[in-house]
């Protein structure tokens, strides 16, 4: 959020009206119009083992009947039903996540069996996040982040949140995490800044960052004001 203002007390009881342009709609958004299109270094490949994950999440999203889920999977619940102790809004996930099951159980017991109930995957892994309705069809049309929450899968409109961390996006259709360079981009800083030398703290760095564009665009507007 930007919130602008005019320190003048004599004239603190007139409205400040700032009137900005008609901003883009998700939809006229494109997370590829900032990205890379010929292969970058390696180390932003996912390896085989994360490709193997996604596979299977993926394979879990074809396999069940729902296409529009809204709440968190979490595999570890298809089977067991709320504890007394657990609060409402979880308790309430779990009963999805067991109507999930009842409702696909054939599946879903042949995918546990198949990959072994999860058991070489992170505890992190053993949930997944489909936020992107029926917008795309694969895991691999959209963003990604491996978050606490789980596999976290999005529309390729807008990018993720910058976390100041380790969950760098990941870009389905080139199945690697998205470069310093094109974090530097979201924020709008120019393909001349140099970013720091230590990967991790670039990514920090821009994830704390705020838009440089944005922040030119509205003092334009305040410094517009008479």
């Amino acid at each position: 959020v930007v919130v602008l203002g005019i320190y003048d007390p004599k004239k603190s009881y007139k409205d400040l009206v700032i009137n900005l342009p008609k901003q883009k709609s998700k939809d006229e958004c494109s997370i590829y119009s900032i990205i890379e299109e010929q292969k970058v270094n390696q180390e932003y490949y996912l390896t085989q083992q994360e490709i193997h994950e996604i596979d299977v999440w993926n394979e879990f999203y074809q396999g069940i009947k729902e296409k529009i889920i809204g709440f968190p999977i979490w595999e570890e619940w298809f089977k067991k039903t709320p504890t007394a102790d657990m609060p409402l809004w979880k308790a309430d996930f779990v009963k999805k996540n067991n109507n999930l099951y009842k409702n696909n159980k054939k599946f879903i017991d042949e995918w546990l069996k198949k990959y072994n109930d999860l058991n070489d995957f992170s505890p992190t892994l053993h949930k997944m996040e489909w936020q992107c309705g029926t917008s795309i069809k694969s895991a691999w049309e959209g963003l990604m982040q491996k978050r606490p929450s789980g596999l976290r899968i999005k529309r390729p409109d807008c990018a993720p949140a910058l976390v100041a961390i380790v969950q760098v996006p990941i870009l389905g259709r080139y199945k690697r995490r998205m470069t310093v360079r094109e974090t530097a981009r979201l924020q709008s800083f120019p393909d001349k800044f140099i970013p720091n030398e230590i990967k991790q703290q670039a990514y920090k760095q821009f994830g704390n960052a705020v838009n440089v564009d944005v922040i030119k665009k509205c003092a334009t507007k305040l410094f517009e004001i008479k």
